[in-house]
């Protein structure tokens, strides 16, 4: 093809015939920037057909892993919400008078109170790699992008009062620790399930009741509690609306 377009030039240059060669010459350009411009469009066809590829994986594993989440984040919001409605039993029963309430009935009580750990833990295997390998941008959505980028900093604030909750759970663990037969309350919580029996010491569990420190701890774990339960129920409107987002985009 090369030597038959050459051939047509010489011969026109040979026949003196100038002006059809400048024509010519001008018209074989055209024909060269047109198959450029064609090759660099098909091109972009090839790496567009690519990266939406690539983005409808990664829409796919993340509805996976931000389902998974907010399946995890409901469970934790539900054990939450029980600590803090026995802790709120709890505090009717506190005071400088006798308690009223049986010793076993109070063990089962602190026990469902701080026997559990309030934490989130997401998967963010997909996201993660999506912005360390610096391929958010092959989301096309600009509105997910964000809210996938600013995933990180809502799980700070959550991270943030879920420290704050663990320290009074911790310090109502230590003074339990040092005020009432531990043995004696997990015995009577949960029927020696774990091969525990009953303690040999005759002290009164009931008896933490009547401390102010304890009714205070209590206060300031089931305030922080409540608090969680805010961003719990932020993050969790957050997750809905990414999930939602990528369900729109596999659907296009």
């Amino acid at each position: 093809m090369i030597k038959f377009f050459r051939k047509i030039r010489q011969k026109l240059l040979t026949e003196s015939k100038f002006s059809k060669y400048l024509l010519y010459a001008i018209g074989e350009i055209i024909l060269v920037v047109i198959g450029i411009l064609i090759a660099f469009q098909v091109n972009n066809w090839n790496e567009k057909r690519k990266n939406d590829s690539l983005e409808q994986n990664y829409l796919i594993s993340l509805q996976e892993e931000f389902g998974f989440n907010k399946k995890n984040l409901k469970s934790l919001v539900t054990l939450n919400v029980k600590n803090a409605n026995f802790g709120l039993k709890i505090l009717n029963y506190t005071g400088p008078s006798k308690p009223e309430i049986s010793e076993k009935s109070f063990d089962s009580l602190i026990i469902n109170t701080i026997g559990n750990e309030v934490e989130f833990r997401p998967r963010n295997e997909i996201i993660d790699e999506l912005i360390s390998s610096g391929k958010l941008s092959i989301i096309d959505n600009s509105v997910l992008r964000t809210s996938l980028s600013s995933w990180s900093e809502s799980l700070k604030r959550v991270k943030f009062q879920e420290a704050e909750l663990s320290k009074y759970r911790f310090q109502l663990l230590d003074l339990s620790m040092k005020q009432i037969n531990l043995r004696d309350a997990i015995f009577n919580a949960t029927g020696g399930v774990f091969g525990i029996t009953e303690s040999k010491f005759d002290n009164k569990n009931t008896q933490i009741l009547k401390l102010q420190e304890f009714e205070s701890l209590l206060s300031s774990f089931i305030g922080a509690s409540k608090f969680a339960d805010q961003r719990f129920e932020v993050l969790d409107k957050k997750i809905d609306e990414i999930l939602t987002l990528i369900k729109q985009e596999l659907k296009k």
